[in-house]
């Protein structure tokens, strides 16, 4: 829901000197009963950069979220339950018809920041794009979906649409980033550009430029969370990620501290060809769009 309040006054600054920080993290593909598989954390590389980006801000890590992802049967049967209510609601109202698990959120407290570092399943259970990715089919999952939905209007790995109040606040020359396709299984660069309301013809990106966008969207006291905040910060696929919590972590740090929606637009670099450090996401260009307060 959106926030009433200015998280500008005085009861939404940071504890000081130290607040405490969780990552909130998500295991890929569908669960078997015999394992977590905790090596298959996606981006764990930036949770490092994450951790060492807020501990310079005076954040102590604190603790590490796992949701895991759906078994399969589990996944098929909220499937059918979504398309057997498909015909006579809307696709938000079907998604209270689904089956979800209770997640304890106890430890997270107001003054705590609770840190997500992959972008969270708008729409992946539509499976349009081939890399959709798996709920756990949890009541967290499902809430910050919807405190997260007044920004973001619609999200795939291929495709992120931002809500057009959001996007009403573009630049003039960036209007048509409210809603970009990206290629899949070659990298998460722009492949086309269009406007949010869908006005104009739609722009096709030669993926040779290398192109892509990173989303922040900070947000104090969310409910779901037991009233800690929330710091959602994502590339569309995991090198950018990577590179926007480096870069995070050392000449955009002052990002963190904004209260609201911020997109990030990088044109990279080719990748070394042998193996390096990160020194290499220096050499991107990455310039912020699009800048928003709390909705």
């Amino acid at each position: 829901m959106p926030h009433p309040h200015n998280p500008f006054v005085t009861n939404f600054v940071r504890p000081d000197p130290l607040f405490r920080f969780h990552w909130i993290a998500f295991l890929q593909g569908f669960r078997r009963e015999d394992t977590s598989m905790p090596p298959n954390i996606r981006d764990a590389g930036a949770g490092a950069e994450a951790i060492e980006a807020l501990g310079t801000l005076g954040g102590r890590y604190e603790t590490l979220f796992l949701i895991r992802s759906s078994t399969d049967e589990e996944y098929e049967k909220n499937l059918k339950l979504m398309d057997k209510n498909l015909s006579s609601n809307s696709p938000e109202l079907v998604e209270d018809v689904l089956e979800f698990h209770p997640i304890d959120v106890s430890r997270l407290e107001r003054g705590n920041t609770a840190v997500i570092l992959t972008r969270l399943m708008w729409n992946d259970l539509d499976a349009i794009y081939r890399l959709h990715l798996h709920p756990g089919f949890t009541t967290l999952e499902q809430e910050l979906l919807r405190e997260t939905r007044p920004y973001i209007s619609k999200g795939y790995r291929g495709k992120m649409i931002l809500s057009q109040e959001i996007a009403d606040q573009f630049a003039p020359e960036y209007a048509n980033r409210g809603d970009i396709e990206y290629t899949q299984r070659r990298g998460a660069w722009y492949q086309s550009l269009g406007r949010a309301d869908q006005k104009g013809r739609r722009c096709l990106v030669d993926r040779s430029e290398l192109l892509s966008a990173a989303y922040i969207l900070h947000l104090p006291e969310v409910e779901c969370l037991n009233g800690a905040n929330l710091l959602l910060a994502f590339g569309m696929g995991a090198t950018q990620t990577l590179a926007i919590w480096h870069r995070l972590r050392t000449d955009l740090m002052p990002l963190l501290n904004h209260w609201g929606f911020t997109m990030v637009e990088m044109r990279a670099t080719p990748e070394p060809e042998h193996g390096s450090n990160l020194d290499w996401f220096e050499d991107w260009d990455m310039k912020t769009i699009l800048q928003t307060d709390l909705l």
